[in-house]
């Protein structure tokens, strides 16, 4: 490269240095935008795996109502290399707001690691037995916080029969903890809402955990139910049996329940909405990053302008297409350099905020992560792209173009039938009479068309997410309120009542708890085939025998079943069984229906089977009921709700909404963003098409103002023109929007295995028709001014505009 074209390149520069600076630096933080916006999405969609990766792994889960078995006890057992506590302690709160409120209780022993544990403001406890780690609804509920006392009551060991009715007043020892940290546990993270006019265990989401050294040591002066642990086996999954046999022997005959380990339950309740929300940063992402590119061809357009009109000098003196690439090159390489470090150092700063949303909350290691490849790739492109374009354009600047002309007016009034000013208004809106600019048009409105059905796609997606959060029914919630305690048997006389009330129109008993389907772990509901408030059924129909079950979507897709197969129900060691004694006996069902049952316990929306009460006893469980699924009459349903509650003591649900879909609504926000980034640039990008449309054009107008047509009329045909061009995106963006609503929606319902409709919002629509109108009509105005202020000697000059 010579010394002459390194001094014209730097002499050219000095002109727009500022510009330039601007340019590269805001080029610079968009390509930082994008890249961080890549990478982040790279780092979220392992979040979820990273997560439960990190937590102890173990093999089975096991309870026993043996109050002997002490951690010390159950590490001793054949095979056993970790033993976790994990038993449910009932406490109330004392003396805090004059209520009895129950804090869910369990006991850890902290010296054992657990990074899924999440540390939020202060510390674990110590050697003292005393003190205790809450979780935020705790703080929120109580109002208290790291160094408050947090007085508690527990129950007598004769009160079990009032906890099972419900009643909760504890005549137990008082004991006094010392918060000294908050914590986030998973359950925080995917937790079922459950919605109750009345607090009671199973509705409240505080929690409390206590070291096992004060499990251990006073166990015995309060209720105890039972002991639980997760276990580890040096044999693996092979070692289950023979530790269990030891379990069994141990307990004496009493109720030993197991349960094979799985990293979580409700997996699917994390790994959705964190699905969504890498979705919604690769979407950005690509957003920045093409506007990340209209910046660069501005910042190339700036630093060519000076070239291209000294061009015709530079090819006088002897210089090449080569050599005004060059001097291009040289012209755009410092800013292109700023850029790229602009983009290295911005996009290595703004890691630290990924993941978003959920997938923040399950991030082990926050803070700066430098994805070196998507790093480096972003920062070659950011310096590349903007050298090879400037070499493009010189490159061009040197050739030939061809003059696309202008055709007469006489030919544009004599071509159509349309009136003046509408048929003026339909040429300009698909580019007028040069090829370049109808090219120009129509890739304007094509990224306008594809941005606005993006943006309509995701606002129904929105409006479908939020229906199932608000709308019980659409999630198999079709009752009013569930009477009764999942975890006891409710009074025969208590179904009867309820079954003969003046305030219920429908009513079916139910039990829930854990059984195995072809070997897999899973929870089930039992309904009586004589109740008449059955639950939903997506496809196929109810049970109606002792061997015919109904699985939901996620289910049988696990268990590779469809309408037709069968299925092994197994009652072993179960929630249903008595004892240890029980003997329980297979049941071969066949699969009549794909269930939607609702959710009371541990198991992920979509994974629960339906089996009949009936069955349960063929199985050799217990078929006692434990709650209640009633629909009340009247006009006033919360009044009759009311009423009827106020007749029982059980724990009462009027709604139970699965973590899946409330995670989904919790992260609304991300595709929120989504859609104004898409209406933002499909506003923009009429904008843009509708303006340069007409300035492009203003040569025709003004030469049709000299032969006579008016002011006004030009403004109508502008007019026209973005009405047209609005008009255009629209009639292919609602069916593109609409059709991708429909296919997302399909995938989301099937993956739920919900029945609710594909959402379609008229509202939406109004409101996407009337903003993009508005901006065709207001830019079109833009470049009548433009027009305006042309005259017919500026519009008839040779140089291509």
């Amino acid at each position: 490269m010579s010394s002459a074209e390194s001094f014209i390149a730097r002499s050219q520069r000095r002109s727009r240095r500022a510009a330039q600076l601007l340019l590269a630096i805001a080029v610079g933080l968009v390509a930082a935008a994008a890249i961080s916006l890549v990478a982040g999405s790279l780092r979220s969609s392992s979040v979820v795996d990273r997560f439960f990766a990190a937590a102890p792994r173990y093999d089975v889960r096991v309870f026993a109502q043996s109050s002997d078995l002490t951690p010390e006890i159950a590490s001793t057992l054949p095979g056993v290399v970790r033993a976790d506590p994990t038993p449910y302690i009932a406490f109330v709160s004392r003396g805090l707001d004059g209520r009895n409120l129950l804090i869910n209780s369990t006991t850890v022993d902290f010296s054992q690691t657990d990074p899924t544990l999440r540390l939020l403001r202060g510390r674990l406890p110590g050697a003292d037995p005393f003190e205790v780690v809450v979780n935020e609804a705790v703080v929120s509920q109580f109002g208290l916080g790291l160094g408050d006392r947090l007085p508690v009551a527990t129950f007598a060991g004769d009160q079990f029969d009032e906890i099972r009715r419900g009643v909760y007043s504890p005549r137990g020892p008082h004991y006094d903890f010392m918060i000294v940290g908050v914590v986030r546990t998973p359950d925080d993270i995917a937790i079922d809402e459950a919605r109750s006019p009345r607090p009671g265990a199973t509705t409240s989401t505080n929690a409390m955990i206590v070291p096992v050294e004060f499990w251990t040591a006073h166990r015995a002066e309060s209720i105890d139910f039972g002991s639980s642990f997760n276990v580890r086996l040096a044999d693996g999954p092979a070692g289950i049996e023979t530790f269990l046999s030891a379990v069994k022997k141990f307990a004496g005959g009493g109720n030993v329940l197991s349960d094979p380990w799985s990293e979580s339950d409700k997996k699917s309740a994390f790994k959705t909405p964190v699905d969504l929300e890498t979705a919604a940063l690769v979407s950005v992402g690509v957003g920045a990053a093409i506007g990340a590119l209209g910046l660069i061809l501005l910042l190339v357009r700036l630093d060519h302008y000076e070239l291209e009109q000294e061009s015709d000098v530079l090819r006088s003196m002897g210089l090449t297409s080569a050599g005004l690439s060059r001097i291009a090159v040289l012209r755009t390489l410092p800013s292109a350099l700023i850029a790229g470090v602009v983009a290295v150092v911005v996009s290595v700063l703004m890691s630290a905020r990924f993941p978003i949303g959920l997938g923040r909350q399950l991030e082990l290691r926050p803070g700066v992560e430098v994805n070196l490849a998507v790093v480096a790739t972003g920062a070659v492109l950011t310096v590349a792209l903007p050298l090879l374009v400037s070499a493009l354009l010189a490159w061009r600047s040197n050739k030939v173009r061809a003059n696309d002309g202008m055709r007469p007016p006489s030919r544009i009034l004599s071509s159509t039938r349309l009136p003046l000013h509408a048929m003026l208004g339909t040429r300009l809106a698909f580019g007028g009479n040069s090829r370049r600019q109808r090219v120009a048009s129509v890739a304007g409105m094509g990224a306008s068309v594809v941005a606005t059905a993006a943006a309509l796609a995701v606002s129904m997606w929105i409006i479908g997410t939020q229906r199932l959060y608000d709308e019980p029914s659409s999630r198999g919630w079709a009752w009013d309120v569930a009477i009764g305690n999942v975890n006891f048997a409710i009074d025969p006389a208590t179904v009867q009542a309820i079954g003969h009330s003046p305030l219920v129109n429908r009513a079916s008993a139910v039990s829930y708890g854990q059984a195995t389907l072809n070997g897999r772990s899973t929870e089930v509901l039992a309904f009586d085939l004589a109740g008449t408030a059955p639950p939903d059924i997506v496809r196929g129909r109810l049970p109606a025998s002792p061997t015919e079950a109904a699985l939901g979507a996620g289910l049988m897709r696990s268990l590779h079943l469809d309408l037709g197969s069968t299925v092994t129900l197994s009652l072993e060691s179960s929630e249903f069984t008595y004892d240890n004694t029980t003997q329980t006996t297979p049941v071969r069902m066949t699969v009549v229906g794909e269930s939607i049952s609702p959710v009371f316990g541990e198991s992920d929306f979509a994974d629960v089977g339906l089996v009949s009460l009936d069955a349960i006893g063929m199985g050799g469980g217990d078929p006692t009921p434990r709650i209640v699924l009633t629909d009340v009459v009247g006009p006033d349903r919360a009044a009759s709700v009311g009423q009827l509650i106020a007749q029982y003591s059980e724990e009462v649900h009027t709604d139970v909404i699965p973590a899946r879909i409330v995670n989904l609504r919790r992260v609304r926000a991300v595709p929120l963003a989504g859609v104004a980034l898409a209406a933002a640039i499909g506003v923009v990008a009429l904008i843009a098409t509708v303006f340069a449309a007409g300035r492009s054009n203003r040569r025709m107008l003004v030469v049709l103002s000299a032969l006579g047509l008016e002011r006004s009329g030009a403004r109508r045909a502008l007019g026209w023109q973005g009405l047209l061009g609005s008009a255009c995106v629209l009639v292919l963006a609602i069916p593109v929007g609409l059709m991708t609503d429909v296919t997302w929606w399909r995938r989301v319902r099937n993956d739920l295995g919900v029945t609710a409709g594909v959402p379609i919002a008229v509202p939406v629509l109004m409101a996407a028709a009337a903003i993009l109108m508005t901006a065709g009509v207001v830019a079109a105005f833009g470049a009548a001014v433009a027009t305006r202020r042309t005259t017919v000697a500026a519009a008839l000059r040779t140089e291509d505009e």
